[in-house]
């Protein structure tokens, strides 16, 4: 079925790209909505084609060094290259945004940005803006959802002993979970999709992430800094470089905890501290910011500017019908590496440019 789904899916694209029908659904798309065309590129991670890491990752968040090669070149050949900076100042002004305008983003500060990604973007002069989550920067701390997939990957978990866990981790909080909670620590829902249970875990408190985090570290046997020898993020010396290289730098908070889940005053703090670590570690204002998993709502959109920032991106964003789009909410592409590559892995053109107009989300 999947093999289906997609030779329809680039037989499409190619009619639609060779033919001239999508340049002219991004006319019309302009002339309906000032941002029709734009397209805000979410980046994770950019990996050596041969690196093991991939099997650990999670679906979305992979490009290969070899095809985001291919994309920056195509990007820097037929589109507008702009900052996140450049494109918030338009928006600010109310002055047009340039045809075919296309910003480029990275979530999270993972080192395989510097390794990998910057030299392409240097290479072809491209701006570039990476999103910190400033507890882990500078150190050798590993986020909860890599942690997570390894233990899920090595630990020989699934399903048995996850469930003996999330078990565990229910009847020993059941007078503090919600019924919503509980819902998500139901494993039989799960169907054997290790990063269904991610994403699950995702809306949970913390403290209860780090419970379920704890006893899979037990039953796995795995040492505790098996993964921590390594470093995951980038390292101070790394953000400084890029930054006097066409790189910009802007707030994922401070924990890189889904907003929703915080107090408001947690996210006050993860907000303004975040800012303040890397306004102070770069020298340069820090105006930009992205809500971790994309997750917002009108309150937390109000402390963001509260807080001085000057626009802020997510996941979803504007509604679609909007004549012009939400500073504090702007709508981002994710991309990963099955976006723009054919069944044999080889880059396709068509298949990248009408995946940054939304073509196959229509209806």
């Amino acid at each position: 079925m999947y093999f289906i789904k997609k030779i329809i899916k680039l037989s499409l694209a190619a009619v639609v790209y060779y033919s001239g029908l999508l340049a002219l659904f991004a006319f019309f798309k302009r002339m309906f909505f000032s941002h029709g065309d734009l397209a805000i590129l979410m980046y994770h991670r950019v990996l050596d084609h041969a690196d093991e890491e991939e099997r650990y990752s999670q679906p979305g968040m992979i490009v290969s060094q070899q095809v985001f090669d291919k994309q920056i070149s195509f990007l820097a050949k037929d589109y507008n290259l702009l900052s996140l900076e450049n494109l918030m100042e338009l928006l600010q002004k109310k002055k047009p945004i340039p045809k075919s305008a296309v910003v480029i983003t990275f979530d999270d500060g993972w080192r395989d940005n510097f390794l990998y990604a910057y030299p392409i973007l240097k290479k072809h002069k491209i701006p570039a803006t990476i999103f910190l989550a400033t507890d882990f920067i500078g150190s050798d701390k590993i986020f909860w959802f890599l942690q997570v997939k390894l233990l899920l990957t090595e630990g020989n978990l699934y399903p048995e002993k996850l469930t003996h866990i999330l078990e565990k981790v229910k009847e020993e909080n059941k007078a503090s979970l919600s019924a919503q909670a509980l819902r998500l620590l139901d494993i039989d829902s799960i169907k054997g999709d290790p990063d269904k249970f991610i994403e699950r875990m995702k809306q949970l408190d913390f403290e209860i992430i780090q419970k379920i985090i704890d006893g899979m570290m037990v039953e796995s046997g795995l040492s505790s800094d098996k993964w921590t020898k390594k470093r995951w993020v980038l390292s101070w010396d790394e953000i400084i470089e890029m930054s006097r290289d066409n790189v910009d730098f802007g707030s994922h908070g401070c924990s890189h905890q889904i907003l929703t889940t915080l107090s408001l005053d947690e996210v006050e703090r993860e907000l303004v501290q975040s800012k303040k670590i890397i306004e102070e570690r770069i020298g340069k204002r820090v105006l930009l910011f992205s809500y971790p998993n994309g997750d917002y709502n009108p309150k937390i959109k109000k402390l963001v500017q509260e807080a001085g920032y000057g626009c802020a991106i997510t996941t979803s964003g504007y509604e679609k019908s909007k004549i012009e789009p939400d500073l504090f909410a702007l709508r981002r592409i994710g991309i990963h590496e099955g976006m723009s590559v054919g069944l044999k892995g080889k880059f396709s053109q068509a298949l990248f440019a009408c995946h940054m107009l939304n073509l196959f989300e229509i209806g």
